[in-house]
């Protein structure tokens, strides 16, 4: 029996295939991310045309409404359906994230990221296109490995702060909107270390209190059971794709203790981390080869 299986159907999670054609004016409630492999395309989202080529990406939130047109005979794209809210289980809260990721937003730094993401587009293209034994999990692995990787980078607001972000965009106050964003980014990318109140506070140019209370009106959480929430995302993710001892976790996902990891684990799971680990963990391929018909192509390339 499947992993995970019982509480969703692995075609539910997640689709994948490799595409020529157009597609015309549609939307669905499905996270959909397309990697360009070769020719060009126009991309119509929300009334706007972006051009896109080889080595182009997008991500394209649920009920975006979209349309693909293109003259290039050589068209190949790959595209991925990621049912966003099928994943909670395992990446708490991923459903409430909404993305902003492209190429043309990806300066310095992020075009690296830009990389990682085609790579792990490309492995869950591979499953589907093999499909061989246990690629329906793996294929969920390597989707929520995307999914913590686009968030950690690419994620500009969150459902949850959206009562907050209307109620400042009806004042006219666009800019509180994205301060906050800046807050929650700035917890993602520092969960590692010891984070402290004082230290976020002053980084957003706010008092503690007043700090403290945003961060509870937006997620209904405290400071500290925020962060703790950011990190157990991560450490689920080390959890079903290592072999790493829960110390070495706690570690490499900030928490100040071993005993710390475990308890806060157990109150968001109900269970123990290697509890969690036993039922959970993915098992999939060290190395995933290449299938023979994309390689046959020579447009989607693994390291």
């Amino acid at each position: 029996m499947n992993i995970l299986r019982g509480l969703f159907m692995y075609d539910y999670f997640i689709k994948a295939s490799i595409k020529t054609e157009e597609e015309g004016f549609h939307w669905h409630d499905l996270v959909e991310i397309i990697s360009v492999l070769s020719g060009k395309m126009t991309l119509t989202l929300n009334n706007q045309n972006y051009a896109l080529a080889e080595g182009d990406i997008v991500v394209l939130n649920c009920d975006d409404v979209h349309r693909i047109e293109s003259k290039s005979f050589n068209l190949i794209y790959a595209c991925c359906h990621i049912n966003i809210y099928a994943f909670d289980d395992l990446l708490p809260n991923i459903s409430n994230v909404k993305f902003k990721c492209g190429t043309e937003e990806m300066p310095g730094k992020e075009k690296e990221a830009a990389a990682q993401i085609r790579e792990k587009i490309n492995r869950i293209v591979l499953e589907f296109t093999k499909l061989e034994k246990g690629y329906e999990n793996r294929a969920v692995y390597y989707a929520a490995d995307l999914l913590t990787l686009l968030k950690s980078k690419f994620s500009t607001s969150v459902k949850c702060l959206e009562k907050f972000g209307a109620a400042a965009l009806k004042a006219g106050n666009s800019e509180k909107v994205e301060d906050t964003s800046k807050i929650y980014q700035y917890l993602y990318d520092h969960y590692k270390k010891k984070l402290t109140l004082k230290e976020v506070a002053h980084f957003a140019n706010l008092s503690e209190t007043v700090l403290s209370q945003t961060i509870k009106a937006d997620t209904g959480m405290t400071f500290e059971d925020l962060v703790n929430q950011i990190r157990i995302e991560y450490a689920i993710n080390l959890l079903l794709s290592t072999d790493k001892s829960q110390s070495d976790i706690s570690e490499l996902c900030g928490f100040s203790s071993t005993h710390n990891f475990y308890t806060t684990f157990r109150k968001l799971y109900g269970c123990t981390p290697s509890e969690y680990r036993k039922r959970n963990k993915i098992c999939f391929e060290s190395q995933v080869q290449k299938a023979a018909y994309l390689h046959k192509m020579g447009v989607l390339k693994m390291k």
